[in-house]
């Protein structure tokens, strides 16, 4: 969709959640659909506790990444998503869990050949464009509609709140996973465009991600609603006992305590 479009959308509270409702009824279908025609189901729920009692690491794309952390965590279990394959020609680290989660990530035709064990595919994107690799599964991605009352999915087999940060979705399937530790690393939470809770978009002097960007003009972040999935998730975590911790080098996410990589590792 245009940039100019969703300027005008993100104005309009009713209009926005209606076509947000609207991509939901789309993606349920479509994903009912597919589930009919192999074992998505399956492959999801063989997830369930498969990690348990252990700790991951959710690596962001954000500009303070840095190639010597990632070496750091090549024996580790970690999740990262989107455009993170860029670093792979620099590194011999690699994510054990993949996530793309709707069809701005821009990957063209590389998730096709992506050599990771496990990809997860929001269901908006695979209706859209598909995914020809043989290691990914698909996952209804859901929206929550109210910042004052963020879900939060205990099974990723029906579907994985989507609420404008593909690392609350991970978060969600670390925890179905049965992991105990969680630790946030290059989630700067600082964006180029971002839009205020009157659907105002507000351009930042900063850098979006640790690589440049083909299309910056393309995403805008929605921060209040991040902030309200990120709020929702500490509190769901301390409740049920599971540790997060956020690495970031700087960054301004503050709503978890802090801690080097270093002192982790």
């Amino acid at each position: 969709m245009n940039i100019e479009i969703r300027k005008i959308i993100y104005k309009i509270t009713i209009l926005h959640k209606f076509c947000r409702w609207l991509v939901d009824v789309n993606n349920l279908r479509f994903f009912r659909q597919f589930n009919l025609k192999s074992n998505n189901l399956q492959k999801l729920r063989q997830y369930k506790n498969s990690a348990k009692n252990k700790r991951c690491f959710i690596v962001g794309n954000g500009p303070s990444l840095r190639v010597d952390d990632l070496e750091k965590l090549v024996n580790e279990d970690c999740f990262a998503a989107n455009l993170i394959y860029k670093i792979f020609p620099k590194t011999s680290w690699r994510p054990k869990y993949y996530f793309i989660q709707d069809r701005y990530a821009d990957v063209g035709s590389s998730i096709d050949c992506l050599e990771v064990e496990n990809i997860f595919i929001g269901d908006y994107f695979f209706r859209k464009r598909g995914c020809l690799n043989k290691n990914c599964v698909c996952y209804h991605s859901k929206s929550s509609f109210d910042n004052d009352n963020v879900g939060f999915s205990l099974d990723i087999s029906d579907y994985i709140i989507s609420h404008y940060t593909v690392t609350y979705s991970m978060i969600q399937v670390a925890v179905y996973m049965g992991y105990k530790e969680i630790y946030l690393l290059g989630i700067d939470h600082n964006y180029s465009l971002q839009c205020d809770s009157k659907g105002k978009v507000i351009k930042n002097n900063v850098r979006s991600h640790f690589f440049d960007d083909n299309h910056p003009k393309d995403v805008i972040a929605n921060i209040e609603g991040m902030n309200a999935a990120y709020l929702k998730a500490k509190m769901l975590l301390s409740d049920n006992n599971i540790k997060i911790v956020n690495c970031t080098r700087g960054g301004k996410l503050e709503w978890f305590d802090r801690k080097s990589i270093n002192e982790i590792l």
